[in-house]
């Protein structure tokens, strides 16, 4: 019975996350960022979340396709996760693309380590998800 009410939840929250995947309003809608987040990400690259309102988000609607392919930092949430965290599983992981997802704070937070990941030449992508954007 426990199955079944997972999957019956799990299926609710796939119906709301695709009715406005979407979406072309404005301001941009999580739903459809996270959906375009989606299909420009492999089944093996890596997705990292730093802590804000863009962590529930993703922790609600982003499908993981793999273990270890969406990395969030929960527990005791350290705030500016994601830009370390991307440089070491881009050090790590050479040849699959990594998309670290930033507030503007946690951005902020450690902004300074993008000196790193130019200096090492590490092609990947941030996003930073401004703190207005879910409102």
């Amino acid at each position: 019975m426990e199955r079944e009410r997972y999957l019956s939840y799990r299926e609710t929250m796939q119906q709301e996350f695709e009715q406005y995947a979407g979406d072309t309003g404005f301001p941009v809608k999580p739903q459809r960022i996270l959906s375009d987040v989606r299909k420009a990400l492999g089944a093996d690259d890596i997705l990292l979340s730093d802590v804000g309102a863009h962590k529930m988000w993703i922790g609600r609607y982003y499908q993981c396709e793999g273990p270890n392919t969406c990395l969030i930092s929960n527990g005791f949430c350290s705030m500016g996760f994601a830009l370390p965290g991307a440089i070491g599983a881009k050090l790590s992981f050479p040849d699959r693309r990594v998309l670290a997802i930033c507030g503007d704070g946690g951005f902020m937070m450690n902004v300074q380590d993008l000196e790193t990941a130019v200096r090492l030449k590490l092609p990947m992508v941030i996003l930073v998800w401004t703190i207005h954007s879910t409102d």
